[in-house]
Protein backbone atom coordinates (compact mmCIF):
# COMPACT_ATOMS: atom_id res chain seq x y z
CA UNK A 1 0.00 0.00 0.00
CA UNK A 2 2.88 2.60 0.60
CA UNK A 3 4.07 2.05 -2.78
CA UNK A 4 0.57 2.95 -4.28
CA UNK A 5 0.26 5.84 -2.20
CA UNK A 6 3.52 7.17 -3.29
CA UNK A 7 2.89 6.56 -6.88
CA UNK A 8 -0.42 8.40 -6.48
CA UNK A 9 1.23 11.67 -4.89
CA UNK A 10 3.62 11.77 -7.85
CA UNK A 11 0.85 11.41 -10.85
CA UNK A 12 -0.76 13.88 -8.99
CA UNK A 13 2.09 15.93 -8.62
CA UNK A 14 2.95 15.39 -12.22
CA UNK A 15 -0.80 16.52 -13.13
CA UNK A 16 0.17 19.74 -10.93
CA UNK A 17 3.14 20.68 -12.58
CA UNK A 18 2.12 20.00 -15.99
CA UNK A 19 -0.98 21.78 -15.71
CA UNK A 20 1.08 24.76 -13.96
CA UNK A 21 3.50 24.66 -17.56
CA UNK A 22 0.37 24.95 -19.89
CA UNK A 23 -0.65 27.89 -17.82
CA UNK A 24 3.02 29.32 -18.26
CA UNK A 25 3.12 28.57 -21.64
CA UNK A 26 -0.35 29.81 -22.69
CA UNK A 27 0.17 33.06 -20.62
CA UNK A 28 3.54 33.52 -22.83
CA UNK A 29 1.46 32.87 -25.88
CA UNK A 30 -1.26 35.14 -25.32
CA UNK A 31 0.69 38.32 -23.28
CA UNK A 32 4.15 38.31 -25.40
CA UNK A 33 3.32 37.29 -29.14
CA UNK A 34 -0.73 37.68 -28.71
CA UNK A 35 -2.07 34.50 -29.67
CA UNK A 36 0.27 33.52 -32.31
CA UNK A 37 2.04 30.56 -32.27
CA UNK A 38 3.54 30.56 -35.54
CA UNK A 39 5.89 33.13 -34.15
CA UNK A 40 6.04 31.84 -30.73
CA UNK A 41 7.18 28.25 -32.22
CA UNK A 42 9.99 30.53 -34.65
CA UNK A 43 10.99 32.07 -31.66
CA UNK A 44 11.67 29.04 -29.53
CA UNK A 45 13.17 27.55 -32.89
CA UNK A 46 15.73 30.09 -33.42
CA UNK A 47 16.76 29.94 -29.63
CA UNK A 48 17.10 26.60 -29.95
CA UNK A 49 19.26 26.85 -32.90
CA UNK A 50 21.42 29.74 -31.54
CA UNK A 51 22.17 27.35 -28.41
CA UNK A 52 23.10 24.35 -30.90
CA UNK A 53 19.98 22.62 -29.81
CA UNK A 54 18.54 21.18 -33.68
CA UNK A 55 16.71 18.52 -32.31
CA UNK A 56 13.84 20.87 -30.01
CA UNK A 57 14.36 23.75 -33.45
CA UNK A 58 13.69 20.82 -35.60
CA UNK A 59 10.55 20.09 -33.38
CA UNK A 60 9.31 23.71 -33.10
CA UNK A 61 9.73 23.85 -37.22
CA UNK A 62 7.66 20.83 -37.29
CA UNK A 63 4.82 21.99 -35.26
CA UNK A 64 4.78 24.98 -37.32
CA UNK A 65 4.71 23.05 -40.29
CA UNK A 66 1.71 21.29 -39.05
CA UNK A 67 -0.13 24.04 -37.76
CA UNK A 68 0.16 25.81 -41.19
CA UNK A 69 -1.09 22.87 -43.06
CA UNK A 70 -4.18 22.74 -41.04
CA UNK A 71 -4.78 26.14 -41.48
CA UNK A 72 -4.89 25.92 -44.94
CA UNK A 73 -6.79 22.69 -44.85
Amino acid sequence: KIKKIKMENKEEYHTISQAETLDKFRRVLMEVFNGDAEAMLSNIEQRAAEKEDYETAAQMRDLNTKIKESINE
